[in-house]
């Protein structure tokens, strides 16, 4: 984990993925599965010391040498205290990686509406509203069947169109800001936590964003346009 050369690049490498509702890690990093990143470490430090078993000291007179007093390295190891305290200070340092990524982790999850919120029910209260509602707003609104004093910016089917003008800025900043995303970070120099998968997900909710409003701003543009055209025919005739 330490002793690497002068070699700063991480040894190991940890990928974020979103799926829907859930954001996951591969390897996972709850310590207690037995597909997480803590048992494959133990495994690899377990097949390090069973190699130590299979290998003979080389420093031995192979007439001398019988099965009954043949020495391998492991036999040399077992007894020194620093080997157990080694392993323990790695395994607390992968600990300590894990816990890390999962605070970073933690951080993205404000961006979490972008997956959980029902896209076409937000559309709804914006076209009604102007803006999406709170919760405590929603729920008034259901338990008074729409009389909970929160007032429809308008009585057509379509909102002004500065209303989408709005909701466009504010989903394109947004995804001009998950572009400058790291797709890497790395932690305590020897893990790396690939982001890649998760990044492109979330660009890809955020795209799904701007097409919802952009697809019903174009009905809009398109139905007041049809709407002019038969008021045009209607006065000719």
């Amino acid at each position: 984990v330490e002793n690497r050369y002068e070699n700063n690049a991480p040894i190991f490498e940890i990928f974020m993925e979103l799926q829907e509702p859930i954001v996951v890690y591969f390897l996972n990093l709850d310590p207690n599965s037995k597909t997480g990143f803590v048992f494959f470490t133990e495994n690899l430090l377990d097949d390090i010391y069973e190699t130590m078993n299979l290998l003979y000291r080389v420093a031995q007179d192979p007439p001398e040498i019988t099965d009954d007093n043949i020495i391998r390295f492991m036999d040399e190891l077992e007894n020194k205290p620093e080997i157990t305290k080694q392993r323990t200070d790695i395994m607390n340092k992968v600990k300590q990686a894990l816990q890390s990524i999962r605070i970073h982790g933690k951080g993205y999850m404000v961006y979490s509406y972008l997956w959980i919120w029902d896209k076409n029910n937000y559309l709804s209260e914006v076209k009604k509203y102007g803006r999406n509602l709170t919760l405590a707003e929603r729920d008034a609104e259901l338990e008074l069947e729409g009389s909970s004093g929160i007032k429809p910016i308008g009585t057509g089917e379509y909102p002004p169109v500065s209303v989408y003008k709005e909701q466009l800025d504010k989903f394109i900043d947004l995804q001009d800001q998950v572009h400058q995303w790291e797709t890497y970070d790395v932690f305590f120099g020897f893990l790396r936590l690939n982001m890649e998968g998760f990044k492109r997900s979330v660009l890809s909710q955020i795209s799904q964003w701007i097409s919802l409003f952009k697809m019903d701003l174009i009905n809009f543009v398109r139905n007041s346009l049809q709407e002019l055209q038969d008021f045009i025919d209607e006065a000719k005739v």
